[in-house]
């Protein structure tokens, strides 16, 4: 077994969005995305139209996307990841408050199933318990930290992340049920670059 939560012999890899929606190892070009928090939910497809009782009728792109995906090239070994991954953003908002949430998704065969997610408020970003208000538009950094996993992406499987207003947490589904915190109506752009970036630990040698 494992030494902990964190495993003393994993490795920090270090995956950076760029515009054309790619997770890569180098810091891209600035450039920026945006997302809007509607109170949808997020879906790589689009955004979901829902039914009374939840069922799915669809997903069609209305408007600004709920959020931004980005995904690796198709991995060429079984890799292993263990313990806490994390993300920094760099972001800019259009209100007072707001909120970021963050998946992790493994892709198999055109297929994503959400691994682990975070979410955190804008404006308790310096300190949980400290609440600012966002200055709109104003670019600020956010920390952003996922539920521990230990999961493994075989050889030819992808990695991919959202940055939105929700998460896709329920492995069942694509979008699951997210947190439903209450929208702020506003429009998030996420600053592509050397800023903002996720980090996952990565445990060397042959996957378990």
């Amino acid at each position: 077994g494992e030494d902990g939560l964190q495993a003393s012999r994993a490795v920090p890899l270090r995956l950076f969005p760029d515009a054309q929606g790619a997770l890569v190892t180098d810091a891209p070009a600035a450039a920026s995305l945006s997302f809007v928090d509607t109170g949808l939910g997020v879906d790589p497809r689009g955004t979901c139209i829902l039914i009374a009782g939840g069922s799915r009728v669809g997903c069609y792109p209305l408007g600004l996307p709920t959020a931004q995906f980005f995904i690796t090239e198709p991995f060429t070994e079984d890799t292993r990841f263990s313990g806490i991954a994390r993300a920094h953003l760099g972001l800019s908002h259009s209100m007072p408050l707001g909120h970021v949430g963050v998946t992790l998704y493994q892709v198999a065969d055109g297929q994503w199933a959400p691994m682990t997610y975070g979410i955190a408020s804008y404006n308790t970003r310096d300190h949980e318990q400290r609440y600012v208000t966002v200055t709109p538009m104003q670019p600020f950094e956010q920390d952003v930290e996922l539920l521990v996993r230990d999961f493994t992406i075989s050889a030819g499987q992808q990695l991919a992340v959202a940055i939105g207003a929700q998460v896709g947490r329920n492995p069942m589904g694509l979008s699951g049920n997210g947190f439903l915190p209450l929208p702020s109506g506003g429009i998030s752009q996420v600053l592509l670059g050397g800023d903002t970036w996720i980090e996952l630990q990565q445990l060397p040698g042959p996957a378990a």
